[in-house]
């Protein structure tokens, strides 16, 4: 069956061939990416700027796998016949180092890394946020979050 597949005149059409190779597991990597007018930076990147310190944000809702047996599910950035779906690959937090303030302000203590299996999520979910020192817990970032570049006030300055 391969060797005729490699023929040209096989028979076979060109789609048929694709989805019988399987994806593509070649994934490119990016030290950036912008999407919905945001750009994003690899850690590597972020950590030889003074002016960047940032991270990113999703609010779950709940989990989807392939299949009941599906005990861990594997996601990558992935050529898949015609189209490409970016992923970030993340350290995520546990949740023990995570805490809201006496004033409603979010921190983090970027060193309690947890949920090693799942850390991948799809570039499209995720907000980007940023994060100042918390002068009051040694340790601890704020996270702020700020509107993109892109972002245009419809109110206007002549309002304020």
């Amino acid at each position: 069956v391969q060797s005729e597949l490699e023929e040209d005149n096989h028979g076979v059409s060109e789609n048929l061939r694709w989805l019988a190779a399987g994806p593509n597991m070649v994934v490119p990597l990016y030290r950036s990416y912008l999407i919905k007018g945001i750009k994003f930076n690899i850690k590597a990147q972020d950590d030889v700027w003074t002016t960047q310190n940032s991270g990113v944000y999703l609010l779950a809702h709940t989990m989807q796998v392939a299949s009941a047996k599906d005990k861990n599910p594997i996601l990558s950035n992935m050529g898949f016949y015609g189209f490409t779906i970016p992923v970030f690959r993340c350290d995520w937090i546990d949740s023990s180092g995570l805490v809201v303030d006496e004033l409603g302000f979010t921190l983090v203590d970027l060193s309690k890394i947890g949920h090693r299996n799942d850390q991948f999520v799809l570039a499209s979910q995720v907000k980007q946020i940023f994060f100042i020192d918390d002068p009051m817990h040694r340790g601890w970032l704020v996270v702020l979050s700020m509107p993109n570049r892109e972002y245009n006030d419809v109110i206007g300055d002549e309002v304020l």
